[in-house]
């Protein structure tokens, strides 16, 4: 059984600029399952929001094949299903956040009662109960992400696709957007997200895809992706004497000591140690790998070379 919420194959896109065609996706491919939190990872102009408006069904593509929920997008059973977040949502700022929502019901087909339950709901769900009848002229830019994500969540859809929600927000901003990222995920929704602020993604995406110049450079989990760029070991020791360590690069944190190596030193170092000591206590050998935002520092330095 396909457990795919999303489905792009070879996707490519270009547009005319002057008298020339320019490339913005070339071939691109990815699937984002049920239930998971995908992030799609890329500096600006790398090709997200155009990926995101395909999947909409906002901007036609040139090639390939792309499916939402298995249909083609901007099909109504795709749109029924998707609640959407733009970069840059525009907002009737004379209106109350409760009038917002209220007026977006009603453009999608939704009647007075269903609306009057559902939406003190979704102002308690994105923590905007006290400011509901607040003009949103008077809002802030988190609370404004805050609003338009309550409005994707209207029809209350199976997807969430969300174009940069963290940017442009401070540290409190971020982390309630991130709150209810993972809030959706636990209430059974499939949540695709495009950012360049790396920090964040890594800790609440299942899966990430890294896009750089149109091309998806790398897919997957963000566990197996970092990995593969292992810096060094960690051998992790306590109850040593450091009279023993003479010649290792060490470090103490409390009762412990941090030996840091490469991989095939490891053995010979523990070897080396036993023969001097037999009475200290290996807590944990484990490698130290990048952080996200390090990973992708290194990757695009080397598409730049």
């Amino acid at each position: 059984m396909n457990n795919d919420i999303i489905e792009a194959k070879s996707l490519a896109k270009s547009f005319r600029i002057g008298l020339k065609r320019k490339k913005i996706l070339h071939s691109i491919s990815f699937n984002i399952e049920k239930e998971e939190i995908f992030g799609f990872l890329g500096p600006n102009g790398a090709g997200k929001t155009t990926t995101i408006k395909i999947l909409t069904g906002l901007l036609n593509y040139d090639s390939g094949e792309v499916k939402v929920f298995g249909v083609k997008p901007g099909e109504k059973e795709a749109r029924k299903k998707t609640g959407f977040l733009p970069e840059q949502p525009y907002f009737y700022e004379h209106l109350t956040g409760y009038e917002f929502l209220e007026f977006t019901g009603k453009l999608y087909g939704m009647d007075n009662k269903a609306l009057k339950k559902k939406i003190p709901e979704l102002l308690e769900i994105v923590r905007l109960k006290d400011a509901g009848r607040k003009r949103i002229r008077t809002y802030s830019r988190g609370m404004l992400q805050r609003i338009g994500i309550a409005n994707a969540l209207i029809r209350d859809p199976e997807l969430l696709i969300l174009d940069e929600p963290l940017t442009g927000l401070d540290p409190i901003g971020r982390k309630e957007i991130k709150d209810l990222i993972f809030e959706q995920k636990k209430r059974g929704k499939t949540v695709f997200f495009s950012s360049h602020i790396l920090p964040d993604a890594e800790q609440i995406c299942d899966r990430v895809g890294v896009i750089f110049n149109g091309k998806i450079i790398k897919i997957g989990p963000l566990n197996e992706i970092l990995k593969e760029r292992i810096t060094s070991y960690e051998i992790i020791l306590r109850n040593i004497n450091e009279n023993v360590l003479n010649g290792l690069n060490f470090v103490k944190i409390g009762n412990e000591i941090v030996i840091r190596t490469k991989e095939e030193d490891i053995e010979s170092i523990l070897r080396n140690l036993f023969e001097k000591s037999n009475d200290f206590k290996i807590v944990k050998i484990s490698p130290e790998v990048y952080t996200l935002e390090e990973w992708f520092v290194e990757i695009l330095k080397e598409k730049n070379e």
